[in-house]
């Protein structure tokens, strides 16, 4: 089963998911009276997006010759928006925990672009599929 990965949904998830690991970071010196409200918006948000996208995808088509679009973008959007939160946006008050956290969180993201790398070379082979078909 196959499915194109268009738009820029993975990105917007990349960046709210990076906001939402800075406010968590920052939770106990953040002096906004709306974190909470800040909070839930963005989850019920990604939530609901997330739960379309994935609706799409598996519904049956109204018309067979469209293909579904794919929701793996948001996943990844999301685990690379919150390692690179924790990575690059700032932390206010730092612990020695956090640091040991950070040093995971970069390998952790080294990981995924390291896999994202191979897998654009290998899996081409692997799903035996072309990226043009032959003439």
């Amino acid at each position: 089963m196959t499915a194109p990965a268009v738009g820029s949904s993975g990105g917007v998830y990349a960046l709210v998911s990076a906001h939402l690991a800075n406010v968590v970071m920052n939770w106990s010196g953040m002096r906004c009276q709306f974190k909470f409200f800040r909070m839930g918006i963005a989850l019920i948000c990604m939530s609901l997006e997330f739960g379309r996208a994935v609706w799409l995808r598996f519904r049956p088509p109204a018309h067979p010759s469209c293909a579904h679009p794919s929701f793996a973008c948001h996943l990844g959007g999301v685990m690379v928006g919150i390692t690179l939160g924790v990575v690059i946006l700032r932390n206010y008050e730092q612990k020695l925990h956090e640091q040991s956290l950070w040093w995971i969180f970069v390998i952790i993201y080294l990981i995924f672009v390291a896999f994202a790398v191979l897998w654009n070379i290998f899996a081409y082979g692997l799903l035996d599929s072309r990226l043009l078909p032959p003439a």
